[in-house]
């Protein structure tokens, strides 16, 4: 037998990763017979994906009164995202699997 399924993240971004664990409520890592994951509710699991953009700037040379001065423009400012997903419990029972949340990402085993 062969289980499949697809879940689509739902996406969240801020100035660091704490910023986005307190807005989506998640506090701490619970742990039961389905793995470690950060939240759960009757039917579903919680787990994120977090990937961190650092700073792009562009660099531009201007003269000012015939000097050639280096100044940068910041194309984009730093910032975390986060991917969080949520797993049917029913799922994660029928597979046999565990879910293991990790730093930054998760895995099933």
């Amino acid at each position: 037998m062969r289980l499949s399924i697809t879940i689509k993240p739902s996406t969240i971004t801020g100035n660091s990763k704490d910023e986005i664990k307190s807005r989506l409520r998640l506090y701490g890592w619970t742990s039961s017979n389905y793995g470690n994951y950060y939240r759960d509710d009757n039917n579903y699991i919680y787990v994120i994906n977090f990937e961190k953009f650092r700073k792009k700037s562009k660099q531009i040379q201007k003269v000012v009164k015939g000097k050639s001065v280096s100044t940068s423009k910041v194309i984009r400012k730093a910032h975390w995202v986060g991917y969080y997903y949520q797993i049917p419990i029913s799922f994660l029972k029928e597979s046999r699997m565990k879910v293991i949340q990790k730093k930054r990402n998760f895995v099933f085993v």
